[in-house]
């Protein structure tokens, strides 16, 4: 990598300076525990929002990993963060629930797939990061609760319980292949087995080799697309696809799949605005745009397979990497305190957010790890 491309994730690498700080200071609410769904443009907690357990555990992962890379002093930060989802989003018969009020009561009890999936992750960093048996017993609750109660009859788990079961997606089976690989690292037993039970789905369903994407929503079976929803593709999911294909490879120690290096292409092709240098939401078949806003976490996405191709030696990698570190520094990363982001980019350039998602800290972490390796591979 060199050249541009170097520049890109040196500037990355200056912005993770402030960025760190910034959500060390305003993530975590001091009178009722547990973290903030959001902050406003300014950077002020917003208190009154509904909390999901999704974004509890994204960001007891994203401090647990902040810790492990030596980054900041996260540890406790997510060691609290995890006592409060077991104290207050347990649910009676197993898992977790999909949302509490800000103090921390039950308010939308359906068990997500989804949120799963992160829980998963979280445990996983957990367990890894401090080795103390008990996040190990949490991570093997989990998946037992989902064999138990949340396995398809025919492949895969269902989305909810308690909630809508369909259409089928390709979205938490992703998250959760991404979570078994975590745990896999941490120690755990049989979960690279169940990573790669995950990747046959998306060999099997959710990938086109014939257009080189990947589709987003499904009928029960995952045999067809969703006949209410379409065919309906993410350039921010392919390109999340790279990465986790890249991850799987070296995990395994077997050879990437060749529809990595299709799909990278395929966004580079089709899925860029060429007016502000984003990505699109979301495109057809075809490819077409859909629809044409891009969200900070696009952007996270695309540099991490921008950093993979590069890896990789796939052909414009390094004008990806250039083009996704641009995205986000010029767009998503301006006109905020730093640290901060604009998460939705009109396909005009102008920002129509009034507020920033937490979750996304999830997404940032993982460009700016990405921005660490091109750095330390130069």
């Amino acid at each position: 990598v060199l050249g541009g491309s170097m520049k890109a994730a040196v500037k990355l690498d200056q912005w993770r300076r402030s960025a760190i700080p910034f959500w060390l200071e305003h993530s975590w609410d001091q009178d009722r525990g547990g973290f903030y769904e959001s902050l406003d443009l300014a950077g002020r907690p917003i208190q009154h929002e509904s909390r999901r357990v999704r974004v509890q555990a994204r960001q007891v992962y994203s401090f647990a990993k902040l810790h492990a890379l030596g980054w900041a002093e996260g540890l406790a930060l997510a060691e609290d963060g995890w006592a409060y989802i077991q104290k207050y989003a347990a649910h009676s018969d197993g898992g977790f629930v999909h949302s509490l009020t800000p103090d921390g009561c039950a308010e939308n009890s359906m068990r997500d797939l989804y949120d799963h999936a992160f829980l998963l992750l979280a445990g996983a960093t957990l367990w890894s990061v401090t080795k103390k048996p008990s996040y190990q017993r949490d991570c093997e609750s989990i998946l037992d609760f989902l064999d138990r109660q949340m396995a398809h009859p025919k492949v895969g788990f269902v989305e909810s319980l308690g909630g809508p079961v369909s259409p089928r997606r390709q979205n938490p089976h992703m998250h959760l292949f991404e979570a078994l690989m975590a745990y896999h690292h941490a120690g755990g037993a049989g979960a690279l087995q169940r990573a790669d039970t995950i990747k046959e789905m998306f060999s099997e369903y959710f990938y086109s080799a014939d257009s080189g994407k990947l589709f987003e929503f499904f009928e029960d079976d995952f045999g067809s697309v969703s006949a209410v929803k379409g065919e309906v593709a993410e350039p921010g999911h392919l390109a999340e696809w790279v990465w986790l294909l890249d991850q799987f490879s070296v995990s395994s120690d077997e050879e990437m799949d060749a529809a990595a290096k299709v799909m990278f292409e395929c966004v580079l092709s089709q899925g860029v605005n060429p007016e502000t240098g984003l990505l699109y939401a979301s495109f057809k078949r075809s490819g077409t745009p859909i629809a044409r806003e891009s969200r900070t976490w696009m952007q996270t996405e695309w540099f991490r397979a921008a950093s993979v191709a590069c890896r990789r030696g796939y052909d414009r990698a390094g004008q990806a990497l250039d083009m996704a570190a641009d995205g986000l520094i010029d767009h998503h990363f301006s006109g905020v305190p730093s640290g901060g982001w604009r998460d939705r980019i009109e396909a005009d350039g102008q920002a129509s957010m009034d507020r920033m998602p937490a979750s996304t800290l999830y997404h940032v972490l993982g460009a700016l790890i990405e921005a660490d390796k091109v750095l330390d591979t130069d």
